[in-house]
């Protein structure tokens, strides 16, 4: 029967046996190295935003590193978000075993019609093992050797998980575009509102937006975005997930886009503080090995720091301080305000506007309501030597000038005393620590010597430099420790 049939019959069905052949001998050798599940595999810890609350346990801010992510439980998640989600991304989730026969069929013809892959024909199932499990945070490799890899992995997480475990690992991880990673991220970075108060207009919206982020991104692609989230609407119908009446509706709504706010928030110079109290202060060195590893922990771990901060006193606080010293010109100013019975901080301003542009008001992000953190030095964890801490490390200025003159006084020195006082001078030892450059604020001196007296009512630097020089710093320091 087969020498009846045509010579170019007889051709075609020669090349088509042997792509069969060969495509099996592929599958076999790949089949071979095809990977298994591990417990590790099966773990779920995705990276988490961290989030500051108030006292009464409003929201202050948010600590995230380059993937902004909230993990919530599938019951927050509204019914008809997961049925958009379903709808346009795996119509046949419920019914197949991680694996879509039809789908993969489908997309082979169109790969074959197009002369390259262009449709994967992957279910959820598949492409949470594509971003979680084989190449987290890469861009995914299209061959179909990956392919048979996640159809692997697939079929044995659908016998380790529920469908609705596996929907809601999906829905946590999956990229939603602008920075938002997961549901309820998506919700607030394109509505400001957690996922639970979703509509079914803004469900399917947020469904479309999966399959191309920067393609169907509503801030920037109106239409195309509105005709993608028309289309899941349509298949939401199609598939008995949705009434013709509440799709029409649905389909007439505008998209109403609200963007969470970024940047100001209350309380800055607090949240920083707290931000290094997790990161320096040796109470929380639970939380990691060194203060690196606390940071990693703060933008990636998912914390909930609840503080102290009473936002009333806040505002009051800084408008206080806003007050008085409004001109660019006046000096800046901080003030804490303590619960005396419990130590627990309700206000702190530590300076002019967090947010004012540097260049413009020329002063750092400096807390001048707390005491300086000192670089504390190296330390050897795990073989690698790393600091300590970085330290702000600034000096006490002028406001150490007291304990020197009482440390001279307690040695015996006179305030009658005199010095040299001219604008700038050169210590060469300075107690064996290297040449001792200083000079007055003014860089001006004084014709002759002058008096330890008149030296601290005009807080002449280089008289009391020399007076440092002569008690040296060690019962200075001792002093300052014994007053506290």
């Amino acid at each position: 029967m087969f020498t009846r049939l045509p010579r170019a019959y007889r051709i075609g069905l020669v090349a088509i046996l042997a792509v069969v052949m060969t495509s099996c001998a592929q599958i076999i050798e790949i089949a071979d190295s095809l990977p298994t599940l591990t417990k590790e595999d099966l773990r779920f810890k995705p990276v988490q935003s961290s989030f500051v609350y108030a006292e009464d346990g409003s929201l202050i801010t948010s600590f995230h590193g380059t993937q902004n992510r909230t993990v919530i439980a599938l019951a927050k998640i509204p019914e008809h978000m997961q049925q958009a989600v379903v709808a346009i991304e795996d119509e046949r989730f419920y019914q197949h075993n991680g694996v879509d026969l039809k789908a993969i069929l489908r997309a082979m013809v169109k790969n074959l019609s197009e002369g390259e892959i262009t449709e994967g024909g992957s279910t959820i199932t598949q492409q949470y093992v594509k971003q979680v499990i084989i190449a987290p945070g890469e861009i995914a490799e299209k061959s179909y050797e990956r392919k048979l890899q996640e159809a692997a992995l697939a079929r044995q997480l659908e016998e380790k998980l529920s469908k609705d475990e596996i929907l809601e690992r999906y829905l946590n991880t999956v990229y939603f575009g602008e920075g938002a990673y997961g549901i309820q991220a998506a919700s607030y970075a394109y509505f400001n509102k957690p996922a639970k108060k979703l509509s079914l207009s803004q469900a399917a919206l947020l469904a479309g937006v999966i399959r191309s982020p920067n393609t169907y991104d509503p801030f920037d692609s109106k239409k195309l975005a509105t005709d993608r989230r028309n289309l899941v609407l349509t298949r939401m119908e199609e598939q008995g997930y949705a009434d013709a009446e509440h799709v029409e509706a649905a389909t007439s709504r505008k998209l109403k886009l609200k963007r969470a706010p970024e940047g100001e928030y209350a309380a800055p110079y607090f949240v920083d503080y707290v931000k290094r109290l997790i990161m320096f202060d040796p109470r929380f060195a639970h939380l990691g090995k060194t203060w690196k590893d606390r940071e990693n922990l703060l933008y990636t771990g998912g914390l909930r720091v609840k503080t102290t901060i009473d936002l009333g006193m806040q505002r009051a606080a800084e408008e206080t301080v806003a007050s008085v010293l409004e001109s660019p010109s006046d000096p800046h100013a901080s003030l804490v305000s303590i619960e005396p019975l419990t130590g627990e901080v309700k206000a702190m301003v530590g300076g002019r506007d967090w947010f004012a542009k540097r260049k413009q008001d020329r002063f750092a992000k400096l807390n001048l309501a707390i005491q300086a953190e000192p670089d504390l030095g190296r330390e050897k964890v795990d073989g690698k030597w790393v600091k300590k801490a970085p330290g702000t490390g600034r000096q006490a200025g002028s406001a150490f000038k007291p304990f020197a003159l009482a440390a001279a006084l307690a040695d015996g020195m006179s305030l009658s005393s005199t010095f040299e006082s001219q604008g700038c001078m050169v210590f060469p030892n300075a107690n064996a620590g290297g040449p001792w450059n200083v000079c007055n604020y003014s860089g001006e001196g004084h014709v002759g010597r002058l008096p330890l007296l008149e030296a601290t009512v005009n807080s002449v630097n280089v008289v009391f430099a020399q007076v440092m020089i002569a008690v040296t710093a060690g019962p200075v320091v001792e002093l300052a420790a014994d007053m506290g």
